[in-house]
């Protein structure tokens, strides 16, 4: 979901649904298979026919896991999305 403010800033959120395929059996980490959210604030700007964005972003895996460990680990990326593109 994108909210635009101002016209070229946004806010972005949703839900992602990972599955793991594969582990191993000394992992270091829980499994990461579950549902997991995401939240970013960006800008994005058209000039005549190109669109130019950039959008910093926060995801956390397995926020609700598919299998329950009663300490879960998550992993949580945090990254810049860098677009540009054309509009024929």
């Amino acid at each position: 979901m994108e909210i635009f403010l101002f016209g070229i800033f946004f806010i972005n959120a949703g839900a992602t649904v990972d599955f793991e395929l594969n582990t191993y059996q000394n992992q270091p980490t829980d499994k990461q298979s579950g549902i997991g959210l995401g939240f970013g604030l960006g800008g994005k700007y058209d000039f005549k026919n190109t669109t130019v964005l950039i959008n910093p972003f926060i995801l956390e895996h397995a926020v609700i896991p598919f299998d329950k460990v009663e300490y879960q680990e998550r992993i949580i990326e945090l990254g810049i999305k860098f677009g540009m593109g054309y509009n024929f």
